[in-house]
């Protein structure tokens, strides 16, 4: 159960087995559908801003620690791809959620919090 996702974006098909949700042989599955939690534009905008007006801030303050070669490479290179890294395991570690609906009108909801 730990390595299955529930939830995978590049999947275009979704299969259910029905003896393990507990459907009745004469139950057929009329749709499953995904759902995923929101991530709005503003979380990143927001973040790019508090990075740029940080980075402005120390340029400001102590322009000639700018000027070495270690602290630029950092600045640039290194802070970027820590946020990448964070926003990469913050999305792998969201809650998943797959639904199904039967003929017979029932909704059979699955959620798996994955380890972080």
């Amino acid at each position: 159960f730990d390595g299955y996702e529930l939830v995978d974006s590049s999947r275009q098909n979704c299969y259910v087995d029905k003896r393990l949700l507990g459907i009745a042989e004469e139950e057929s599955v009329t749709a499953v559908w995904n759902e995923t939690q929101r991530h709005s534009v503003w979380g990143l905008i927001i973040t790019a801003t508090g990075y740029a007006i940080f980075w402005a801030l120390l340029e400001w303050l102590v322009p000639d620690l700018l000027k070495l070669e270690g602290v630029r490479l950092f600045l640039y290179v290194i802070v970027p791809l820590m946020f990448l890294v964070h926003f990469y395991f913050k999305l792998q570690g969201e809650l998943q959620c797959l639904c199904a609906t039967t003929d017979t009108g029932r909704v059979l909801q699955l959620s798996r919090q994955p380890a972080t």
